[in-house]
């Protein structure tokens, strides 16, 4: 019999009259990695955050560990938010302190004596593969680094919960590479219920055992990532704007692009500033990150099958690209 972490039946949550999240029932078995798959502005860091309690939803039920968190008092969602561990996209560091404060800081907060904060860190560390970054102030980190540091900090109290919010969003392809797999091996080895929210359908794919496919406020699909991903439902087409293979092509398309952008975080440089393979899903991220101003340019390479797309996005875009090779 498979046992729940989380259930949510019929939530309801409004801004005013921006209705964010609309019905949403979701079980999320107590050990698996749970992915919630969708666009900027579907929902899906708002759920995140109803989850946490960080959120009053308007009606419905969320279901922790058999306890229903929407009705509780203050004092008790304090204890039950000990139990969960949040990663987010922009680290959520303070980076004038060191890496081992920065972990200890949760550990300070509800009380630990200094011995146990003391062999918690090197322990977190040695899981995250920094030890010797134990006391180099965090903003001297790369940003695979940080989001290492930041996974460390969310495990420190021992939650049974790990929420992670686009935590691979602004990283490299290797760094973000690295990430899956430290959060794969820490749900084998301590059986954390881990909740993935992200638009990265490779991340989704490399990471999850299950998936939700939420669009424009509603959970269209849910399933297992195998089944979601070999049946392709609507909603996940929507998200890539068109069908196609999820299997890699060995026939790729290279271009070079001139782009008039504003890029907003060291991490984005790195990875514009060099040759990448992008897939076509992730487009929509560079959409949302690149605004008008400085010129910067880019190398980036597709499959054939996704050329003409790619050539379409761009000039809807009005952004300049030379077709390098064909």
């Amino acid at each position: 019999m498979v046992i729940m972490m989380i259930t949510i039946r019929h939530l309801e949550k409004y801004y005013d009259s921006n209705h964010v999240l609309k019905d949403i029932n979701l079980s999320i078995p107590s050990g698996s990695i749970f992915g919630i798959l969708g666009k900027s502005g579907s929902g899906k860091s708002t759920l995140l955050r109803c989850i946490n309690g960080l959120e009053k939803i308007n009606s419905g039920s969320i279901i922790i560990d058999d306890s229903e968190i929407s009705t509780m008092s203050p004092s008790l969602l304090r204890l039950t938010r000990k139990n969960i561990g949040m990663i987010f996209q922009n680290f959520s560091l303070i980076d004038r302190i060191s890496v081992a404060e920065n972990i200890a800081l949760p550990m300070k907060v509800w009380g630990y004596d200094k011995s146990t904060i003391n062999n918690k860190i090197d322990d977190l560390l040695d899981l995250v593969n920094l030890k010797d970054k134990k006391h180099v102030r965090a903003r001297d980190l790369s940003g695979g680094q940080m989001q290492r540091v930041a996974i460390a900090r969310a495990l420190s109290t021992d939650p049974d919960i790990i929420l992670s919010d686009e935590s691979t969003s602004s990283l490299d392809p290797n760094s973000t590479d690295s990430i899956i797999s430290l959060l794969k091996g820490i749900n084998e080895r301590y059986k954390k219920t881990i909740i993935v929210v992200t638009h990265e359908m490779e991340v989704v794919k490399a990471l999850c055992d299950y998936v939700a496919v939420i669009e424009k406020s509603e959970i269209k699909d849910v399933g297992s990532s195998e089944e979601i991903f070999f049946n392709q439902p609507q909603s996940l087409k929507n998200l890539i704007g068109k069908t196609k293979s999820y299997s890699s092509s060995p026939s790729k398309t290279i271009f070079h692009v001139k782009y008039l952008a504003y890029v907003h975080s060291s991490q984005l440089i790195t990875q514009l500033f060099r040759e990448l393979t992008i897939n076509i899903d992730l487009i929509d991220y560079y959409s949302d990150n690149l605004k008008n101003t400085q010129i910067n340019h880019f190398i980036i390479s597709v499959s054939k099958n996704d050329e003409l797309t790619l050539k379409q996005y761009l000039i809807s875009k009005s952004v300049r690209f030379e077709l390098l090779n064909d």
